[in-house]
């Protein structure tokens, strides 16, 4: 039995006595070991996590393109492990593919608190802690973009800092190629750019003059740039694309945010001030437990160089979090969590210094029992992220349908699931089983009724008629009982849905109903040139539009010239269109009908957005993209309104 003078020898030489190279790789070989333990433990074989899990689980394998910004750096990454790792399935290797981006991450905040002057087993210690903290254990365990961001993260600072240390140019040109790579995973990089040009200034001004390393880091920037390319050549090939990518306008929509661009920058002061703050400070002590004041000591040990380069890399991750209004905002702070388990290992530092040098069980003893602590809060949380129900359930969804069937869901995370299975893996191939996305309930109608095709945008083709039509229930099944289709229960989670009657000939000119909140769809730009000229007319019951568009060259296919509601509301449909296409149309809308949101009238062909006019409540008209943004500005303070008001009232009583 080892003696207890002897159980002090040791932990005394691994954690005492200097900081040599060969100890700092055994502890990094070590912190790999233990956190690759933990994550294993947790990591899940299955998609239960959200909807883009299943997609970046699937998109990767076949090379998709997803949503906006696009994401090409993660995806062929993605592509080559899961093509390359012999073991489980394909949701498994995605899964793994992110711890192991976490884990460099681990290695690379190890190495710079080393840079920093921090003890050895200080450093050790605050490694473990930021690997268990609840948002980076939750995001290593599922595919996801962010521990890759994490990993760029902290290699540009990794390599960056030991070039300013070091003065060696290797180091500089290998932070400005990992830097230009991670564009092309995620845009929000940009944050980091003030930190690393600050440091540039005080490591070498004459940088920023050597048209030698001006032209490297230029070549870097386009070398980072070029990653997007993948878009234009997979959006024409892969059998799944989100978004064709048709011409150059299109294109920096997509990259710079596309949809997402709107809720970018969307609070007041007041609202951040009373909502995204408190809410940040909330994730502060999620992420590092009562731990969370002690990152302020730290920033203030440091010293002032290294103290203005790590609060320029947080600040601007921080400032882009608490002005971005998007659900798993908590995530896009992972940067930020990265730099405070900085200043949280700084503070160790100078508390082992002062309070544990020579006390050296009691150091091992909190060494133990920090990181037990927060695995002890955490692992309960993320074992709950291990649920299998949503597989299960999709996987009986398919062996329920018949052959040669449509699935139809408004639920975002179920078509994931669904795809996944069928194009992921590669399941029920024989069935023929083709799943969409439910755009609209007068789409459904027309395919059953009256003999169209059904278009799929992602799959860009269109599905002959003559299929069964399936619909997955959700919280909008009722929109089909009201429908007049005629509705048959499969199970407790599926219809089959029939047309009352069909028709034997197509309308030549008919009504379609399409939903705003799915219109980005939809948002597909070209080069072809429409004329078109829109007036508005209002009178105290209903809004009249009139309007004459002309396309030239269309050719053979359907065109639509469509009103888009919130509410469902109306979109004229031209059918069999061939060579130039000049009409007019009117629309008469009941101001009752109207909801309280944006409106918008879009010119579509063959499935794909010309052009469209946008105009709220109070303007009609084409509004710029300027009065657009107020307007989204004043739907956000009407949703805080309230919230906002009982803060208030709160403090002041107090």
């Amino acid at each position: 039995m080892i003696k207890f003078k002897n159980l002090q020898k040791i932990i005394s030489n691994l954690f005492e006595g200097g900081d040599s190279e060969k100890k700092n790789n055994l502890l990094s070989l070590i912190l790999i070991l233990l956190i690759s333990i933990f994550y294993l433990l947790t990591i899940n074989d299955g998609r239960d996590f959200s909807g883009d899990t299943a997609k970046f689980q699937f998109a990767g394998k076949i090379l998709g393109v997803i949503h906006p910004p696009g994401y090409p750096n993660y995806l062929v990454l993605n592509h080559l492990f899961v093509k390359i790792f012999p073991f489980g399935n394909l949701a498994f290797k995605a899964n793994l593919l992110s711890s192991i981006f976490s884990i460099l991450a681990s290695f690379f905040l190890f190495r710079i608190l080393l840079f920093l002057k921090i003890e050895s087993f200080t450093s050790f210690l605050t490694t473990i802690i930021f690997s268990l903290t609840f948002t980076l254990w939750s995001q290593s365990i599922y595919a996801e973009v962010y521990t890759l961001n994490i990993l760029f993260f902290s290699s540009t600072i990794f390599f960056f800092l030991k070039w300013h240390l070091k003065r060696d140019e290797k180091f500089l040109f290998l932070g400005c190629f990992l830097y230009a790579l991670s564009f092309g995973n995620h845009l929000s990089m940009i944050t980091l750019l003030p930190a690393i040009l600050y440091l540039t200034l005080i490591t070498d001004k004459k940088v920023f003059v050597d048209f030698k390393k001006i032209l490297i880091v230029f070549l870097f920037i386009l070398l980072g740039a070029s990653q997007y390319f993948y878009l234009f050549i997979r959006s024409k090939s892969s059998i799944y694309a989100e978004m064709p990518i048709e011409s150059f306008n299109s294109f920096i929509w997509f990259v710079t945010g596309g949809w997402f661009k709107s809720k970018f920058f969307s609070f007041s002061i007041e609202e951040i001030l009373l909502f995204s703050l408190p809410r940040f400070i909330y994730y502060l002590f999620r992420e590092f437990l009562f731990l969370a004041p002690l990152p302020l000591l730290g920033f203030l040990k440091l010293r002032k160089e290294m103290k203005i380069f790590f609060f320029l890399a947080l600040i601007g991750n921080i400032i882009l979090g608490l002005n971005y209004d998007i659900g798993d905002i908590y995530v896009y702070y992972l940067p930020s969590y990265f730099v405070l388990s900085v200043f949280l290992g700084v503070s160790f530092g100078f508390f082992e210094k002062k309070f544990f040098q020579k006390r050296i069980i009691l150091k091992a003893f909190c060494g133990f029992l920090l990181p037990l602590i927060f695995f002890s809060v955490n692992y309960p949380f993320i074992k709950k992220l291990r649920n299998y129900e949503e597989d299960r359930r999709s996987i009986e969804i398919l062996k329920f349908v018949d052959e040669n069937s449509i699935i139809l869901t408004t639920d975002y995370r179920t078509y994931e699931f669904l795809l996944y299975f069928l194009i992921g893996e590669e399941r029920f191939k024989e069935k023929n089983i083709h799943v969409d996305f439910c755009n609209s309930l007068e789409e459904v109608n027309l395919y059953l009724c009256e003999n169209y095709p059904f278009y799929s945008l992602h799959f860009r083709k269109s599905i002959p008629e003559g299929r069964r039509v399936y619909f997955v229930k959700s919280k909008y099944s009722l929109i089909f009982k009201k429908s007049g289709l005629k509705i048959f229960n499969v199970n407790d989670f599926l219809y089959r849905i029939e047309c009352k009657k069909r028709r034997v000939e197509r309308r030549p000119f008919f009504l379609v109903e399409y939903s705003l909140k799915d219109s980005y769809s939809f948002a597909f730009h070209t080069n072809r040139k429409i004329d078109y000229k829109i007036d508005f007319e209002e009178d105290p019951e209903k809004i009249i539009i009139r309007g004459k568009v002309k396309i030239p060259k269309i050719g053979e296919g359907a065109g639509k010239i469509c009103l888009v509601l919130k509410s469902d509301r109306i979109s004229y449909v031209f059918d069999d269109m061939d060579g130039d296409f000049n009409d007019s149309f009117l629309v008469r809308i009941k101001k009752r009908e109207i909801d309280k949101d944006f409106y918008r009238i879009a010119i579509f062909v063959k499935g794909k957005e010309f052009e469209s006019l946008w105009f709220t409540e109070k303007f009609y008209g084409a509004s710029t993209p300027r009065d657009i943004k107020k307007h989204k500005l004043r739907q956000i303070k009407l949703k805080y309104r309230n919230k906002i008001e009982k803060l208030k009232e709160f403090l002041s009583k107090l």
